[in-house]
């Protein structure tokens, strides 16, 4: 029998075009505005657009919003289970319009894919171990050029980690979209311990240490 991980997050791009005919005008109007030819690289940005450098507020996520997560078999090309995972609590401080600090706390018990067997069998201790560590956490430790770091804990292991995530925020909400890939082998996870040390066809029909992560969350003062 196949046992698999899973997968956390996120990163749409954005596509922006002009018009031929509208060529011209717009290099005239640069000559005349001269710093609007300035660019800015950060991926923080209000609703409409509008300066936050003003921006003091304190968000907090929403308890029940959920995080898409896929995961597959060492062999398999494409993800083969799909599930998503409850946040518990979560909150983001923004100081002078910059992302200061932030948490967010998932609830492991509420991992699923909607198959009980598999369910069951990610939450028992040869992998998340729900019982004794029923959260997995994430701090934030800087957010730079629209990449955060942090430290994440699961099953009481604490890893720094790095990933791509796209922020947008005003008075009233502040939002954050995102997806990359999350290897949980460095937090020792039993099966998939025993499946890297395993022989090479084993570990092929083994779970992928490599889970993929998807996140759209919206806080709230």
């Amino acid at each position: 029998m196949r046992y698999l991980i899973l997968n956390l997050f996120f990163i749409s791009p954005l596509l922006f075009s002009s018009c031929i005919n509208e060529t011209k005008e717009g290099d005239d109007n640069k000559k005349e505005n001269p710093a609007q030819n300035e660019g800015d690289n950060s991926n923080t940005e209000t609703a409409d657009n509008t300066s936050t450098s003003d921006l003091n507020a304190t968000y907090q996520f929403n308890p029940g919003d959920t995080i898409v997560w896929k995961a597959k078999h060492n062999d398999d090309e494409d993800f083969v289970h799909i599930g998503t995972v409850e946040v518990s609590s979560g909150s983001a401080e923004v100081v002078s319009g910059e992302l200061a600090a932030g948490e967010i706390v998932l609830d492991l018990t509420t991992l699923q894919k909607g198959n009980k067997r598999l369910d069951d069998h990610l939450k028992n201790d040869d992998f998340f171990n729900v019982t004794v560590f029923p959260n997995a956490t994430f701090q934030l430790k800087s957010h730079d050029n629209g990449t955060v770091t942090g430290a994440l804990t699961v099953i009481g292991i604490t890893k720094e980690i790095s990933f791509p995530l796209t922020i947008s925020m005003d008075e009233n909400a502040f939002s954050i979209s995102g997806e990359f890939e999350l290897d949980l082998l460095p937090f020792e996870l039993p099966s998939l311990v025993k499946v890297e040390n395993s022989p090479a066809e084993e570990k092929a029909s083994g779970p992928s240490s490599k889970v993929n992560i998807a996140l759209e969350l919206t806080a709230q003062q």
